[in-house]
């Protein structure tokens, strides 16, 4: 089904207002938290599934494992973070989260779960099931999406390589 030009532009104000809203909402928490939203959705991650490798919350997260490293070193630095090399493969660094990263992941919990209530609140309950679904559909095809532009992105043309002695 082709989507009309006025039903794409629409689509995209509504996100654009979701992303403000949640922009503004995300960089308040973290101010009152004192950790970077970067800090905050790998330290969440962390503390929900433990110990793992840097490639795999870099894969779970969408982000390459340069950035996640990134983030992994300042979370150590704070003493949220524990990073040890994966004794059966050195080149692997594993993550887990230590003491104190787990009592600031309950608190950011905990922060979220009451604001977000709250906002849950305000949507009527026979609507809630509603949102969720439909929250779970976009998140799947902007995820679809980002994959197969990735994928497009990937692809060499088969000609445009050539061969020592090629010319």
């Amino acid at each position: 089904m082709k989507n009309s030009k006025a039903d794409v532009r629409e689509f995209r104000s509504r996100l654009r207002s979701l992303v403000r809203a949640l922009g503004e909402s995300l960089q308040a928490k973290n101010e009152s938290c004192s950790v970077t939203t970067a800090q905050c959705h790998l330290l969440l991650e962390i503390a929900e599934h433990g110990e793992g490798s840097i490639g795999e919350y870099a894969e779970r997260l969408s982000l390459d494992q340069s950035t996640l490293s990134r983030t992994v070193d300042s979370l150590v630095k704070r003493g949220y973070v524990n990073r040890e090399p994966d004794a059966n493969n050195r080149r692997r660094q594993l993550v887990e989260a230590s003491r104190e990263g787990l009592e600031k992941a309950a608190g950011i919990n905990a922060l979220c779960d009451e604001e977000y209530g709250r906002v849950l609140a305000r949507i009527p309950a026979s609507k809630r099931e509603t949102l969720l679904e439909g929250l779970g559909l976009l998140i799947a095809a902007l995820s679809a999406e980002q994959r197969s532009a990735s994928a497009s992105a990937q692809r060499v043309d088969p000609g445009a390589t050539m061969r020592k002695g090629d010319k």
